[in-house]
């Protein structure tokens, strides 16, 4: 379906040339594309196009938010999420200089505590 505004920017040539070929285009266009729309039929269409694209963002949105549910039940399920590497965190801890034992051994807990969560 071709725009209404085209159709009138090329109609608009017309009218300075010819006031004749101007309504002869317009009753093509009213035969071919049904007449002109009313305003309220124009409100009542741009308020039906409205509800249905907030509906079409709506609806992708809960999709999205199911999907990286899923994915998240998923990721929980596998145990993809847990480290497997817990040895290395505490190395890591204790490979640096100036800490005292216990308070390596505390962080090194501290951890292995909210791995086990």
């Amino acid at each position: 379906m071709i725009p209404t505004y085209a159709i009138f920017d090329s109609i608009a040539v017309f009218v300075v040339l010819n006031k004749e070929t101007f309504f002869y285009i317009l009753e093509v266009i009213q035969y071919f594309f049904g007449g002109f729309m009313t305003i309220p039929e124009m409100i009542s269409q741009s308020g039906m196009l409205t509800v249905l694209g907030m509906g079409v963002v709506f609806s992708f949105l809960v999709i999205l938010i199911a999907f990286m549910k899923l994915i998240e039940i998923f990721v929980k399920v596998t145990g993809i999420d847990k480290d497997s590497k817990t040895a290395s965190s505490a190395a890591t801890v204790a490979a640096s200089p100036g800490l005292d034992q216990a308070v390596i051994a505390a962080i090194a807990a501290a951890i292995n505590e909210k791995q086990k969560n």
